[in-house]
């Protein structure tokens, strides 16, 4: 399973807490083999060694700023994280900062765009905010223009928490907005990017409790609407949480509307843009509904559940329960789409697709169903399909793969399904960019480094690494995983274990039919074994 796929597995869980117990999700197992055909694209190749020799570079966290592709690597054996910038060429690809920080934690940088300029954040995590605080930067894409604004020093850095890191950055008009805790507790911060120009928009929340400052903000995901941030918080601290909006001012950061009226909590969240509304759900002690706002009229549309919104077709999608939902933003246009249906997990412009956590009166006992729908009525398709299906599309073709299945692509059609490169290869999402897909991918000379496919008229691509039977047993396991795959060779196999993020837990080569997976934690793994350039891949559970 691609992490994509695990991502929304996890998603499906915990929407499904009111049917499945939190035991229960510990022992998900989904199949996920997919069926082999040919595709109309060109041949993937390596882009460039960003790293050259055999030690990786791990390129991640692409975007792209002003027609400019840019990239962070955290490659080397002194873990530096350099951002590169790139033209979609292997000589327009260079390196725009070097050593930005050096840490084995990855995902430190947070790369961001507004109003076409680079923004990124260096977050340390762990204890290193203690001694070496968050800092926010901005890039005009030379080495020259790639400047300091500002430190974020939080409280993590005067009693060691946690929870005052940054987070939640949000773009709204020429101000980039975020959430963190310093003097005044957990807070809106602001910054038009000028150096020195972060600064705390309102002390929402006055007082404290304990060492720590509550603050006035949840650290829930804010929403950008006509240049202003609308957020969940509260001038208590203490819950109550309602829907504020604020200009990036004091006096402009004010209450919308007190939906749960009282001392009770709103909960606004689950925000959406549509037809110039900002959507959401909220609470007002009656029960979940859907909710719009233009910015002074702030009125319910619907009731019950509205999470995970996407747009698609000129219509709001969301999960409700375990099913699909659409609305049109009126009551009589919020209808039910198809049921047992409620983890989005991709779209192009014919149909949208869709998972549901099926139980099974048998091992494996849970399994994941796919349907997909072109906004009208929905039809069960293949996990073939379900788990090809991506928001990354070039030319109505989504593309998907990370570590443990490889690299597809599919048009919704089963004929139209097609793995481009088989697993355990692929570590990042892949990215489009001018046409192009861009990835982290493996080579033995090289490591990890940067790949790229740009679809073509081919007349097509052969399945590479068909994969071999493999078998796995007990399942769960809480010490020796044993597995079955025919003959092991003298060189041995190799072997890698993929956590439920796509990341590498384990690798080895072994020369047994067995695993000791004993100091793993609880939850959901991919075996995948390399048997000379034969992949296999399966899931299994650790549960101690």
């Amino acid at each position: 399973m691609e992490a994509a796929g695990l991502l929304h597995l996890c998603v499906t869980i915990f929407h499904n807490t009111k049917t499945f117990s939190k035991m229960k999700a510990k022992f998900i197992l989904a199949a996920m083999f997919l069926t082999l055909t040919c595709s109309h694209l060109s041949a993937q190749s390596l882009l460039k060694d960003l790293n050259p020799g055999a030690v990786s570079s791990n390129p991640e966290s692409f975007i792209t700023v002003n027609g400019v592709m840019y990239f962070v690597t955290t490659g080397g054996a002194t873990y530096q994280h350099k951002i590169w910038k790139s033209d979609g060429t292997a000589a327009g690809t260079v390196v725009l900062k070097d050593s930005v920080i050096t840490t084995n934690v990855g995902n430190v940088i947070t790369l961001l765009n507004m109003n076409d300029t680079l923004y990124f954040v260096v977050n340390p995590n762990g204890n290193a905010y203690i001694t070496n605080p968050a800092s926010l930067w901005k890039s005009d894409g030379t080495t020259a223009g790639t400047v300091l604004i500002d430190s974020l020093v939080t409280a993590s850095a005067l009693n060691g928490t946690g929870d005052a890191q940054p987070r939640n950055y949000t773009v709204a008009g020429n101000k980039l907005f975020f959430q963190m805790g310093k003097g005044q507790g957990f807070e809106l911060w602001v910054t038009d990017g000028s150096p020195g120009g972060v600064h705390q928009v309102v002390d929402l929340a006055t007082g404290s409790s304990g060492a720590y400052q509550l603050g006035g903000l949840s650290a829930e995901p804010m929403a950008a609407y006509n240049g202003k941030v609308y957020f969940r918080g509260s001038n208590t601290g203490m819950g109550n949480d309602e829907l504020y909006v604020s200009d990036g001012t004091a006096a402009g950061t004010v209450l919308v509307q007190d939906i749960h009226a009282g001392t009770g909590s709103s909960d606004p969240g689950s925000w959406i843009v549509y037809n110039n509304e900002l959507y959401f759900s909220a609470d007002n002690g009656s029960g979940s509904a859907i909710w719009k706002t233009d910015g002074t009229n702030t009125v319910s549309v619907a009731a019950g559940e509205f999470t995970t919104p996407v747009l698609f077709k000129n219509a709001m999608y969301f999960a409700r329960g375990l099913d699909l939902w659409k609305s049109d933003g009126t009551s009589a246009g919020t209808v039910l789409v198809a049921d047992s249906a409620n983890s989005i997990t991709g779209a192009n412009t014919d149909y949208l697709f869709t998972s549901y956590l099926q139980t099974l009166p048998s091992a494996p006992y849970y399994e994941l169903r796919y349907k997909r729908t072109d906004g009208t009525t929905a039809q069960a398709v293949s996990t073939n399909l379900g788990s090809s299906a991506s928001f990354t599309v070039i030319n109505n073709k989504m593309y998907a793969g990370t570590g443990s299945t490889g690299l597809w692509v599919t048009d919704g059609t089963e004929a139209g399904t097609a793995q481009l490169l088989a697993a355990p290869n692929i570590v990042s999402y892949a990215y489009a960019y001018n046409g192009t897909l861009f990835f982290s991918n493996w080579g033995t000379a090289s490591g990890y480094e940067l790949w790229s496919l740009t679809p073509g008229t081919s007349t097509g691509i052969n399945p590479v690494n068909v994969p071999q039977s493999l078998s796995i047993y007990p399942n769960p396991v809480s010490g020796k995983l044993q597995f079955d795959c025919g003959e092991i060779p003298n060189s041995g196999i190799q072997t890698r274990i993929y956590d439920i993020s796509g990341k590498v837990v384990r690798d080895e080569t072994i020369l047994i039919n067995q695993l000791d997976v004993s100091e793993l934690v609880n939850g959901f793994y991919i075996l995948s074994l390399n048997t000379e350039g034969k992949v296999s891949t399966q899931k299994f559970v650790v549960q101690h």
